[in-house]
């Protein structure tokens, strides 16, 4: 898993640019104290899909989802594989605030990447307000001092992808947290506990095992239907003249701000090829439970 080789590289990074080690460690502690989450790739597909959907609202609905965004987990790993490039953020939700800080692996479409790019930006949103502010990292601090100016811009340019990804996935994260509590869209595998060997190394280092392994975030039965009828051009069978006849006819489901200013969504209705649901089925936030949080798109 991406975080495992993250969790082994920040402690070469970091002495590599001559930061204490207590830095380092602290990065460490933060990412294997939090719940890890991988996404499967059209998992990821149909989260972008909805992520989209929502900033084509306009900014009033993307603020009115920030502001009542409640994160499943005070602390989240959350990793994908975008295009062949590890991605992986660890996001936090404290003190109406939402801080996501970004790393990526080379793009060689390996199981394991060969290096690790530190995060030289952090992003955090400020949840009464919808504003963001934006921090330098210790690695991004020690790497803009004494820069030659014909490489400024190409740091400007890791920042830049540094506070997108860091965007992207706060999104996302809400989204996820809103669709997970909508039955049979997405389907996350239940938390383990770490391995033998994970204790073990840890106890070694004298640091904090992980809280748990990764787990795999994928498509539910109703999660599938959707992304079947998105993604026509990957089923090519359905083109057969039976099928046609059997194929869905996908009402899609979409996410909104209810009357009592709650971000819901609303399930899709197959028609076609078997109704996962009998009608359509709005599911909300209950104000009882404030885990049960809403998504931003």
């Amino acid at each position: 898993m991406f975080r495992d080789f993250v969790l082994n590289q920040l402690p070469r990074i970091y002495s590599a640019f001559d930061l204490p080690a207590t830095t380092a460690q602290e990065d460490v502690v933060g990412i294997r104290g939090a719940r890890a989450l991988r996404l499967d790739q059209r998992a990821l597909a149909l989260v972008a899909h909805h992520v989209n959907e929502i900033g084509g609202h306009g900014e009033g609905m993307v603020k009115q989802c920030i502001v009542e965004a409640m994160l499943p987990w005070p602390s989240t790993w959350m990793e994908y594989n975008l295009d062949g490039v590890h991605v992986g953020a660890l996001i936090v939700q404290e003190g109406g605030k939402i801080t996501s800080i970004a790393y990526e692996g080379d793009s060689d479409h390996r199981e394991y990447p060969a290096f690790v790019t530190p995060p030289l930006m952090s992003l955090t949103l400020h949840q009464a307000t919808g504003k963001f502010d934006l921090r330098v990292t210790p690695v991004g601090l020690k790497m803009s001092s004494g820069l030659e100016t014909n490489l400024q811009d190409d740091l400007r340019t890791v920042a830049k992808r540094n506070i997108d990804l860091a965007h992207a996935t706060i999104s996302s994260l809400i989204v996820i947290s809103r669709l997970i509590e909508a039955r049979d869209v997405l389907e996350l595998e239940p938390e383990l506990p770490p391995s033998r060997a994970e204790r073990r190394r840890a106890e070694r280092e004298g640091i904090p095992a992980p809280r748990s392994r990764v787990s795999r975030l994928d498509l539910g039965r109703i999660g599938k239907a959707e992304y079947r009828a998105m993604r026509p051009e990957e089923f090519p069978e359905d083109d057969d003249e039976a099928a046609i006849k059997r194929r869905s006819h996908w009402v899609r489901g979409h996410m909104f701000i209810a009357r009592n200013r709650q971000l819901t969504y609303r399930r899709p209705h197959i028609r076609g090829l078997g109704e996962p649901d009998s009608r359509p089925l709005d599911v909300t936030a209950s104000n009882r439970n404030p885990e049960h949080c809403q998504v931003l798109r």
